[in-house]
């Protein structure tokens, strides 16, 4: 492994793990954020490294690796139960929640190009389908919040 890759996957697992961070100073979390950004990060790469690298096109931009990175460790939460599964999953959502709404917001600004749409793409549907799912478990909960 090179050291743009080495640096471009430390990029990534920063955004994830500020953003993770956030969470724990106001008492959300309790796992070590930094250890488990490097290591979705590492963990998503190894499974796509052809688009992650670029062998398949354009390097995609950190926040859209960090975007399809959080949306891919939902999945891997799901899958692969564990003590803390549940905050996990619930902390990636507000992850991949902030990231999509810094892209939307401001995502003319980045140099995104197809790779990045296609990686946004994926991390948005994974959203709205976890969005749908939590509507359907908590309905009730959100009504009353006027959500």
């Amino acid at each position: 492994m090179g050291i743009t890759t080495m640096w471009r996957k430390a990029q990534a697992a920063t955004i994830i793990q500020e953003l993770l961070d956030h969470q724990k100073k106001h008492g959300l979390l309790e796992f070590p954020t930094t250890s488990y950004a490097n290591h979705l990060v590492a963990a998503v790469w190894a499974q796509t490294p052809d688009v992650m690298e670029g062998r398949s096109g354009p390097k995609p931009h950190k926040i859209a690796i960090a975007a399809f990175v959080s949306a891919t460790g939902l999945s891997i939460e799901e899958n692969t139960p564990g003590p803390d599964s549940e905050s996990k999953r619930y902390a990636l959502l507000f992850v991949l929640a902030t990231i999509l709404r810094e892209v939307e917001e401001n995502g003319h600004r980045y140099p995104f190009h197809h790779v990045d749409h296609q990686l946004l793409s994926v991390a948005m549907d994974c959203l709205m389908e976890h969005h749908e799912q939590m509507e359907q478990k908590n309905g009730d909960f959100y009504r009353q919040l006027g959500i």
